[in-house]
Protein backbone atom coordinates (compact mmCIF):
# COMPACT_ATOMS: atom_id res chain seq x y z
CA UNK A 1 0.00 0.00 0.00
CA UNK A 2 1.36 3.41 -1.00
CA UNK A 3 1.39 6.23 1.54
CA UNK A 4 0.41 9.64 0.18
CA UNK A 5 1.82 12.59 2.10
CA UNK A 6 -0.88 14.72 3.73
CA UNK A 7 -3.72 12.27 3.09
CA UNK A 8 -3.85 10.96 6.66
CA UNK A 9 -7.18 12.77 7.26
CA UNK A 10 -8.56 12.27 3.75
CA UNK A 11 -8.30 14.39 0.63
CA UNK A 12 -10.58 17.18 1.90
CA UNK A 13 -8.07 18.01 4.66
CA UNK A 14 -4.94 17.41 2.59
CA UNK A 15 -2.39 20.04 1.54
CA UNK A 16 -3.42 19.49 -2.12
CA UNK A 17 -7.09 20.18 -1.35
CA UNK A 18 -6.07 23.34 0.50
CA UNK A 19 -3.98 24.42 -2.49
CA UNK A 20 -6.88 23.77 -4.88
CA UNK A 21 -9.23 25.81 -2.68
CA UNK A 22 -6.70 28.64 -2.69
CA UNK A 23 -6.46 28.42 -6.50
CA UNK A 24 -10.22 28.85 -6.80
CA UNK A 25 -10.71 31.44 -4.04
CA UNK A 26 -11.19 35.12 -4.68
CA UNK A 27 -8.13 37.34 -4.21
CA UNK A 28 -9.35 40.69 -2.92
CA UNK A 29 -5.96 42.33 -3.44
CA UNK A 30 -5.76 41.42 -7.13
CA UNK A 31 -8.81 42.55 -9.13
CA UNK A 32 -11.04 40.44 -6.89
CA UNK A 33 -10.43 37.40 -9.12
CA UNK A 34 -9.33 33.93 -8.15
CA UNK A 35 -6.15 32.55 -9.66
CA UNK A 36 -8.37 30.21 -11.65
CA UNK A 37 -10.31 33.14 -13.13
CA UNK A 38 -7.12 35.09 -13.95
CA UNK A 39 -5.83 32.12 -15.92
CA UNK A 40 -9.21 31.64 -17.61
CA UNK A 41 -9.32 35.29 -18.74
CA UNK A 42 -5.87 34.95 -20.34
CA UNK A 43 -6.71 31.66 -22.04
CA UNK A 44 -9.97 33.05 -23.43
CA UNK A 45 -8.20 36.09 -24.93
CA UNK A 46 -7.21 34.43 -28.18
CA UNK A 47 -5.70 37.53 -29.80
CA UNK A 48 -4.05 40.64 -28.45
CA UNK A 49 -6.39 43.52 -29.14
CA UNK A 50 -5.26 47.04 -30.06
CA UNK A 51 -6.43 48.24 -26.63
CA UNK A 52 -3.87 45.89 -25.04
CA UNK A 53 -0.82 47.12 -26.98
CA UNK A 54 1.05 50.40 -27.00
CA UNK A 55 2.84 51.45 -30.17
CA UNK A 56 5.73 53.85 -29.63
CA UNK A 57 5.60 54.67 -33.32
CA UNK A 58 8.19 55.20 -35.99
CA UNK A 59 9.64 58.35 -34.40
CA UNK A 60 11.08 56.48 -31.40
CA UNK A 61 14.79 55.88 -30.93
CA UNK A 62 15.96 52.87 -32.96
CA UNK A 63 17.21 51.19 -29.75
CA UNK A 64 13.75 51.30 -28.15
CA UNK A 65 11.39 48.47 -29.12
CA UNK A 66 8.25 49.72 -30.83
CA UNK A 67 5.54 47.64 -29.12
CA UNK A 68 4.68 46.68 -25.56
CA UNK A 69 1.62 45.73 -23.57
CA UNK A 70 -0.23 48.47 -21.72
CA UNK A 71 0.73 48.78 -18.07
CA UNK A 72 -2.60 47.32 -16.95
CA UNK A 73 -2.28 44.31 -19.25
CA UNK A 74 1.38 43.77 -18.40
CA UNK A 75 0.70 43.84 -14.66
CA UNK A 76 -2.27 41.48 -15.04
CA UNK A 77 -0.40 38.97 -17.18
CA UNK A 78 2.86 39.07 -15.26
CA UNK A 79 0.99 38.58 -11.99
CA UNK A 80 -1.06 35.67 -13.35
CA UNK A 81 1.98 33.92 -14.85
CA UNK A 82 4.01 34.32 -11.66
CA UNK A 83 1.19 33.17 -9.39
CA UNK A 84 0.35 30.20 -11.61
CA UNK A 85 3.97 29.07 -11.63
CA UNK A 86 4.05 29.23 -7.83
CA UNK A 87 0.87 27.12 -7.63
CA UNK A 88 2.32 24.55 -10.01
CA UNK A 89 5.55 24.34 -8.02
CA UNK A 90 3.64 23.94 -4.75
CA UNK A 91 1.47 21.19 -6.23
CA UNK A 92 4.51 19.39 -7.64
CA UNK A 93 6.16 19.36 -4.20
CA UNK A 94 3.11 17.57 -2.82
CA UNK A 95 3.37 14.69 -5.30
CA UNK A 96 6.37 12.56 -4.42
CA UNK A 97 6.42 10.83 -7.82
CA UNK A 98 6.87 14.08 -9.71
CA UNK A 99 10.47 14.89 -10.53
CA UNK A 100 9.60 17.72 -12.96
CA UNK A 101 6.77 20.18 -13.35
CA UNK A 102 5.26 22.38 -16.06
CA UNK A 103 6.86 25.77 -16.72
CA UNK A 104 4.41 28.51 -17.65
CA UNK A 105 7.12 30.63 -19.29
CA UNK A 106 10.01 28.27 -20.10
CA UNK A 107 13.37 30.00 -19.99
CA UNK A 108 11.63 33.30 -19.23
CA UNK A 109 11.18 33.87 -22.97
CA UNK A 110 7.53 34.89 -23.41
CA UNK A 111 7.08 37.67 -20.85
CA UNK A 112 10.09 39.70 -22.06
CA UNK A 113 8.68 39.66 -25.59
CA UNK A 114 5.29 40.85 -24.32
CA UNK A 115 7.07 43.62 -22.40
CA UNK A 116 8.91 44.97 -25.45
CA UNK A 117 9.41 43.96 -29.04
CA UNK A 118 9.82 45.51 -32.46
CA UNK A 119 7.73 42.81 -34.11
CA UNK A 120 4.01 42.97 -33.38
CA UNK A 121 2.92 40.05 -35.52
CA UNK A 122 6.06 37.94 -35.63
CA UNK A 123 7.01 37.99 -31.96
CA UNK A 124 4.37 39.58 -29.74
CA UNK A 125 1.38 37.67 -31.08
CA UNK A 126 3.38 34.43 -31.23
CA UNK A 127 4.48 34.87 -27.59
CA UNK A 128 0.86 35.53 -26.60
CA UNK A 129 -0.40 32.40 -28.36
CA UNK A 130 2.37 30.30 -26.80
CA UNK A 131 1.46 31.62 -23.36
CA UNK A 132 -2.20 30.79 -23.89
CA UNK A 133 -1.49 27.18 -24.89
Amino acid sequence: MTHHFGMEQGFENSPMAKLLREYGSQDLESWGLSMEMKVQVIIETEELGPEMILDRGLERSVRIPRYHLTTIEWDRIQSAVTELQIFIQQAAKLIEEWQNHFLVDPGNTLLPILARTSSLFGQMNTAWKALCL
